[in-house]
């Protein structure tokens, strides 16, 4: 949808009807202005007053983002029967079309179901709206869900039941990915409870907290994989808690611009075979969003030391498939994650001679599904959801070049 100059233009475009812009109308500008306020407000998909009681209810009335659990509901002061509330039900994905976190696939009926609500307290609840770039939908799925389970757990009469925490991958490097529970979500203030590790070990998450200081920008950083983007780090430490978990403190440094995939410009075509090609008697060429595409399509096919002029440029994707091909869910977690990492690590770029992430047009990694690994062609072919650095979402298929049999340097701080 293109964006509009004001809420009548909004109320044009939403309706389809030929309509004048409010600049045309300014001595009715109030009531117009009342109109559009009141037609979006309809497209609105609110909770029902059930629904806020269950979601509420749910998590014993707590806020649900992690480390608040601020109790939502107590006794007010006006008699001895008034109740004060102090918390929201608030919209996992978007309410409407235009508001945070959109899913333009959900009917009506989805926005306001229970599956897309979550209970905060007033501050959380405006926070997540506010600060986008930091939460997504998926992360708050996953925070809803913790709290219910945090709850579940502290009911005396099931103190014995089962539950299993709500876990997400991260990676501090590409050597050290494990599964992590969110524990604390400050804006720049992140900390976690570690759980299995996928690649690296407890010895490695001790290494990389001593020389932390001594680490290249480029190689510490945190990955989140509900998040679909991830923050290089300021500091880092960890300790042992009771029962022998880990836990990990992480400030994070403000998330790196981000740029339109309509702004990339152009470059030579490539096939599937990557080849070049002809059309009309010369080169093929791509120019903008699809010059991004097929930019996304080389940087995840590269691996390190592919390219003399750029060593740091290039993927761990082709490894991961060689090492994982025979757990497909595994494997298409850890492509998400290595994605995350290229839109979030900034890299020197001799071009600009400023430091940059190789793809600095995606604002967040949606989803990654493995469609076919064609290990004689050495190919594999994914289906990617993004959404662009200007918020579009885009989604379609990229085959992907995952042959390791080249030669690869080491990454370390003498290659920069």
């Amino acid at each position: 949808m293109k964006k509009a100059k004001c809420n009548f233009c909004i109320l044009q475009i939403q309706t389809s009807r030929s309509l004048p812009c409010r600049e045309a109308l300014k001595p009715n500008l109030v009531i117009f202005d009342i109109i559009a306020f009141l037609y979006l407000a309809s497209m609105r998909a609110e909770f029902t007053q059930k629904t806020k009681e269950i979601l509420a209810a749910r998590v014993a009335y707590r806020c649900s983002y992690p480390g608040c659990s601020l109790l939502t509901i107590g006794p007010g002061h006006e008699n001895e029967e008034a109740v004060t509330r102090t918390g929201e039900a608030a919209h996992i994905y978007a309410a409407s079309e235009n508001g945070p976190r959109p899913n333009p696939s959900l009917t009506q009926e989805q926005r306001s179901a229970i599956t897309n609500g979550i209970w905060l307290c007033k501050n959380h609840a405006r926070l997540i709206d506010v600060d986008t770039s930091n939460f997504s939908a998926e992360t708050l799925l996953m925070w809803k869900q913790q709290a219910e389970k945090d709850t579940y757990r502290k009911l005396e009469t099931l103190e014995r039941e089962v539950v299993v925490d709500s876990e997400t991958l991260i990676a501090l490097q590409n050597s050290l990915v494990c599964s992590a529970k969110w524990l604390s979500a400050q804006p720049d203030k992140w900390v976690f409870e570690v759980g299995q590790f996928i690649e690296g070990d407890l010895q490695m998450l001790r290494n990389f907290a001593m020389e932390f200081p001594a680490i290249a920008t480029w190689n510490k950083f945190i990955l989140i994989e509900s998040q679909g983007d991830g923050r290089e780090l300021a500091s880092f430490s960890w300790e042992q808690v009771e029962h022998g978990k880990i836990r990990i403190y992480c400030t994070v440094k403000p998330k790196a611009p981000r740029t339109s995939p309509h702004d990339q410009g152009g470059d030579i075509a490539i096939d599937d075979n990557f080849d070049i090609f002809f059309k009309d008697g010369d080169f093929a060429t791509v120019q903008g969003m699809d010059s991004a595409i097929q930019d996304i399509k080389i940087h995840l096919s590269s691996q390190p030391g592919d390219y003399l002029y750029a060593p740091l440029i290039g993927s761990e994707i082709p490894r991961y498939v060689e090492k994982y091909k025979s757990n497909i869910p595994l494997l298409q977690r850890l492509i998400k994650i290595e994605i995350i990492r290229l839109l979030t690590v900034s890299l020197p770029d001799s071009s600009t001679k400023q430091p940059s992430p190789s793809l600095h047009y995606i604002n967040r990694v949606l989803y990654v599904q493995v469609l076919e690994i064609d290990e004689r062609q050495k190919l594999a072919t994914i289906n990617l959801s993004i959404e662009w650095g200007n918020q579009e979402l885009w989604e379609g298929k990229i085959k992907l070049g995952v042959n390791t049999n080249r030669q690869v340097i080491d990454w370390n701080d003498d290659d920069l």
